[in-house]
C-alpha cells in the first residue's frame, strides 16, 4: 500500500460516517462517472481501495495525480462526490513533525479564506488541495475540472518540493 493510499484512507473514515448517516449512493454512481472518464480518454486506474487515480500528464512536462473517491455523499439531495490532489509530503519536503502545524501547513490553511471551490487539507504525512463536485457534472467539466485541479496542486508542490515531481 503506497503512502497516498494510506493518507488517503486515513482521511475518509469522517466522510465514510457522514455518508452512512446521509446515505451513500450505489456502486452505479462510480461506474457513472468512469463513463464519463473514458468519455473524455482520461487514462485512469480503479484502485481496490473506493478511489479512482487519475495521473496527468501536465503541458509543463510534469505529472500530478488526482485521486476521486468512487463513492458519493447525498448532500441536499445532490450526490457529492470528493476530487483530491496531493502537493507535499511532510518527510520528503522537510516540513515539521506531522503532529504540528508546519509553515507550510499555516501558510495553506490561510490560503482557504481566498478559496471559494476548495480547501488545503492534510491527512498524516501529505498535505493535499480538494474539492468536491456535484456528480451530475457534465464529462467535459469533469475533465476540465480534473486538468485544473492537476495543475493547481502541481504549482504548489513545485514552489514547495522545488523540481521533484512526486504526485
Amino acid at each position: 500500500m503506497n503512502l497516498l493510499t494510506q493518507s488517503a484512507r486515513r482521511m475518509f473514515p469522517a466522510g465514510i460516517a457522514l455518508a452512512i448517516l446521509c446515505g451513500i449512493s450505489a456502486s452505479a454512481q462510480a461506474e457513472t462517472i468512469l463513463q464519463k472518464l473514458d468519455g473524455q480518454n482520461v487514462s485512469y486506474e480503479v484502485g481496490g481501495d473506493d478511489y479512482i487515480y487519475v495521473d496527468l500528464e501536465l503541458k509543463n512536462g510534469r505529472n500530478q495525480k488526482v485521486v476521486i473517491s468512487k463513492t458519493t455523499q447525498q448532500v441536499i439531495g445532490q450526490n457529492v462526490r470528493t476530487m483530491l490532489s496531493p502537493v507535499a509530503q511532510v518527510r520528503k519536503d522537510k516540513i515539521d513533525a506531522p503532529m504540528t502545524l508546519d509553515s507550510t501547513a499555516l501558510e495553506l490553511l490561510k490560503n482557504n479564506n481566498d478559496m471559494l471551490m476548495g480547501s488545503w487539507e492534510m491527512s498524516g504525512d501529505i498535505r493535499y488541495f480538494r474539492v468536491k463536485i456535484i456528480d451530475d457534472i457534465s464529462a467535459s467539466s469533469l475533465k476540465r475540472l480534473i486538468v485544473n485541479l492537476g495543475a493547481f496542486a502541481d504549482k504548489k508542490e513545485n514552489e514547495i518540493s522545488g523540481d521533484r515531481d512526486d504526485f
